[in-house]
């Protein structure tokens, strides 16, 4: 804290709360045990549970000049070094180093190159004189700087004051930056890497018999700048690309293909990082006063910018239609392998930096926005936010394990897992230690409960009531949240506006594989993963080795792949495919989910939803390598997101946020039967066989740089009708026809005979069945909004007709004459026959409907009334 000696006034510059973090804003950083600070040079320097960290008085920002945070002896650079005291003691001599009082040791820091070595103490508890670490020294404590430049230091283990003498040389002030000074040797060395006015350096040689002093005037001048390399070497704009080279100072300009980049940042006068704009390929400039360094060979590379011509409007014919295109005028699309490349992090810690110099302590959980992931950083019990484009990961949200809402820098997590964003400005975040699930908005940080009182347990009811146990994934429909909770096998279901909490299928503590039925009757085993797509849930069933499907119109269980061996992980269609311990799900927006297999395997996998085929992507055994196909490695896969063409993975046990990105085209929703999306080319083509009103599908497109998409509207509608034959060709009124031929969809009238039937169904594009009328013989006609189809042949079958002359009188004994009938109506056969006709059915099934549009399974009996 600061004490203001006019005004007396206190603040605070620097820390919140009990942890360790460095930050770019002293308010935003952490301290564990700060117990000595010294200033030097504009900066404040600050002893700090076996670290040394540093803060600018200027900008604010928070940094670990040197340490470890845990015990230890070693010299070395930086976080290489360790102390063996949590709450040493410190003094500055002024001239740029430090000097530390290590309990059995007195080191000093180099602070322009955060160099530590012990110069005196040989880690004995004992107090005997001699040089260097020949020298005993027996718990120091503080010390103080002689106008000769000697050490005093306390000595509480022995009683004493015990004097050091430097013996070497030192320099006074620092030297320019890329330059060194041997305190052994008293050599100056190295390359200046910025301009520095005449300075005069005072360098003092030191022994036991004295000290001498020399005076030495250096000046570092600019000189032409020159780029020795940049990687990537190929990007698209919003990308950065870092420029390593000499004489990067006082930069005016960089050009990339001679268009100026979006932005740089010129972070020494060796690199610099530099946005990609809108440009071409060509050459890299870095331009100063005192010229322009250059280097070829960067290629542009744009997004894809694809469209189709739409609407379309296909017919059924039974013939193949003619392939719709895409065209693409931006960067080219190349199928291949999935691409995995590191975004950030690399071993465990918790830092906020840029790339792989940020730390992440477990990251279990990802979700995008389009601009920015947003990590659970579960072992730091906080939430990060790492920009796409440019690797930089800040602390989002959260401070130290616990529970508070609020602001988002003192807002407390337990464990953060899951996270999902809404869409609308919002994150959903499911706390695995803190049984809890929160919502961060966006816009502001601001941190508030939705739904658990903190308590673990399975209860459901209201936001204050509600209790979870182990929940992990979450993801949201935009009303609803749904939490996978993996130790009671549960997907449960909470209302974002009331925070309402209830059970939406499986069974508390029932572990099972029970599939093909409804909500609670259905039975996991460890569900983990979850995403919502479309009207359903896709849940990645983790001891089950399935995914499996909940359809939310009716809360059905279906398993869409996976066959429950957990002990192999083979691609394939449907449950002929096995999965080793799928644990978290999300998908494409359009027909492809991915999944992160762990266990063994170390795998991201993708599932074709209209087809079923899994196919592994990227991962092969645990590693941590970059790489195509399944070149690339993964230790413990976890926390899938999916924006603008990427698959973001949080790679817990290697501490590493990853992206996949696999170029190709995809559309959603599915196609109708018969026609077939190309994902490599984006081409429409097959022959389809079902009228389908006008339809918009979004197809997207995916290069290495980024990915964009389109809308296409298809409509297809029935061919010319035609009959191709009916049966029987004979029939009376009442009695069924069956109709067959193509495009009989949507018909509006049957006649026979020029005579409408009574009634028709049609069961399908190729059959109608139809009840004869009281029609005449002749044609008939099918007609539908496209045209009429005419068969003819159709003979209608009148009832008989008959008449007697009557009254009749006769003649006992004599023979009469025949009395025939006279038949006005239809024939009666000359043999007397029984007259079979089908009423209704026609193949085994279950069916209500009309005449033999109707299905019996097994008739065995029949009544009439």
């Amino acid at each position: 804290r600061k004490l203001n000696l006019s005004t007396l006034a206190v603040t605070t510059i620097a820390g919140s709360s009990a942890a360790y973090q460095d930050a770019l804003q002293g308010v935003n950083a952490r301290f564990s045990s700060p117990t000595w600070i010294e200033h030097y040079n504009g900066e404040l320097f600050i002893t700090d549970n076996y670290r040394l960290r540093r803060m600018n008085l200027t900008t604010t920002e928070v940094s670990t000049l040197a340490g470890t945070g845990s015990i230890g002896i070693a010299d070395g650079t930086g976080i290489m070094a360790s102390f063996n005291n949590s709450a040493f003691n410190m003094m500055s001599d002024g001239k740029g180093s430090l000097y530390i009082s290590d309990n059995t040791r007195i080191r000093q820091i180099n602070i322009a190159s955060a160099t530590v070595k012990t110069i005196a103490g040989s880690g004995a508890n004992t107090s005997i004189d001699g040089i260097g670490l020949a020298a005993g020294i027996n718990n120091a404590r503080g010390m103080a700087l002689s106008g000769d430049g000697s050490i005093f230091i306390a000595e509480s283990g022995s009683y004493r004051i015990r004097k050091l003498n430097i013996v070497g040389y030192t320099i006074a002030p620092t030297l320019s930056a890329g330059l060194t000074f041997d305190s052994q040797t008293g050599t100056i060395n190295g390359t200046p890497t910025v301009t520095a006015p005449a300075t005069d350096y005072t360098i003092a040689g030191i022994n036991e018999g004295g000290a001498s002093t020399s005076v030495i005037n250096l000046t570092v001048i600019a000189g032409t700048p020159t780029i020795d390399s940049f990687t990537p070497t190929a990007a698209g704009p919003g990308y950065v690309t870092t420029i390593t080279g000499t004489n990067f100072i006082n930069v005016s300009a960089v050009t990339i293909g001679g268009t100026p980049v979006q932005s740089y940042n010129v972070l020494s006068a060796t690199t610099i990082t530099a946005v990609v704009g809108e440009g071409t390929s060509g050459t890299v400039s870095v331009t100063t006063p005192l010229g322009t360094g250059s280097l070829a060979g960067f290629t542009y590379l744009p997004a894809p910018i694809i469209s189709y011509t739409t609407p379309v409007t296909l017919t059924v014919t039974g013939s193949t239609i003619s392939p719709i295109d895409v065209t693409n005028t931006g960067g080219a699309v190349t199928p291949g392998a999935a691409v995995t490349t590191t975004l950030a992090g690399s071993t465990s810690g918790n830092v906020n930096n840029t790339g792989t110099l940020a730390r992440f302590s477990s990251p279990f959980g990802t979700a995008s926005d389009g601009t920015y992931v947003y990590v659970t950083d579960r072992t730091n019990h906080q939430i990060k936010r790492l920009e796409i484009a440019t690797g930089i990961v800040t602390l989002f949200a959260g401070s130290t394990s616990g529970y508070q809402d609020g602001d988002p820098l003192t807002a407390r997590f337990n464990q953060p897992s899951g996270i999902t964003y809404d869409g609308n400005g919002n994150l959903f975040v499911s706390e695995l230690g803190g049984y809890r699930i929160r919502k961060i908005v966006i816009a502001t940080g601001q941190v508030s409960n939705v739904s658990g009182n903190g308590s673990s347990g399975y209860t459901n009811g209201s936001a204050t009531d509600t209790r979870f146990t182990n929940i992990q994934h979450i993801t949201t429909d935009g009303t609803n949240l749904y939490v996978t909770e993996t130790s009671g096998h549960l997907i449960r279901k909470v209302v974002i506006a009331t925070g309402v909490s209830s059970v939406l299928a499986g069974s508390q503590s029932s572990a099972a594989n029970t599939d093909n039925t409804t909500g609670t009757l259905a039975r996991f085993n460890s569900p983990q993963g979850i995403t919502y797509l479309n009207g359903s849930l896709y849940v990645a069933d983790a001891s089950n080795g399935r995914i499996r499907r909940i359809n939310l119109s009716n809360n059905f269980v279906t398993t869409i792949a996976g066959s429950n061996n957990v002990s192999t992980s083979v691609d394939g269609n449907g449950i002929s495919a096995s999965l080793t311990v799928p644990t978290s799900i999300n998908s494409d927006g359009g027909n492809l989910l991915y999944f992160s297999e762990a266990g063994s395997m170390h795998k991201i996998r993708k599932i074709n939803i209209a087809t079923t085929a899994v196919t592994t992507i990227a991962g092969t055994g645990s590693g941590s390598a970059d790489g195509t196909g399944t070149s690339a490695t993964f230790s413990s896969p976890n926390g899938l997101s999916f924006s603008n063409g990427k698959l973001f993975v949080a790679d817990v046990n290697n501490h590493r946020i990853r992206t996949i990105v696999q170029q190709g085209f995809n559309i959603s929703p599915s196609l109708s039967t018969g026609l077939v999306f190309d994902h490599n080319t984006g081409t429409i083509s097959g022959t389809p066989v079902t009228p389908v009103s006008a339809t918009v599908y979004k197809v997207l497109a995916t290069n290495n740089i980024s990915a964009s998409s389109t809308s296409l509207s298809i409509t297809i509608v029935a061919g010319t009708p035609a009959i191709t034959s009916i049966s029987p060709t004979t029939a009376a009124p009442g009695q069924t026809v069956l109709i067959t031929g193509t495009n009989l969809d949507n018909a509006s009238t049957v006649t026979f005979g020029g005579v409408n039937a009574a009634t028709f169904t049609v069961e399908s594009s190729t059959s109608i069945v139809a009840v004869v009328g009281s029609g005449a013989a002749g044609d008939v006609v099918v007609t539908t909004p496209v045209a009429s189809a005419t068969i003819s042949g159709f003979t209608i079958l009148s009832a008989p007709s008959i008449s007697y002359t009557t009254p009749q009188t006769y003649t006992s004994a004599v023979a009469i004459t025949p009395l025939n009938p006279v038949n006005t109506g239809g024939a009666i056969p000359a043999t007397a026959v029984g007259l079979t006709s089908t009423l209704a059915g026609s193949n085994a099934g279950y069916l209500d409907a009309n005449g033999t549009a109707a299905r019996f399974s097994n008739p065995t009996g029949a009544a009439s009334d």
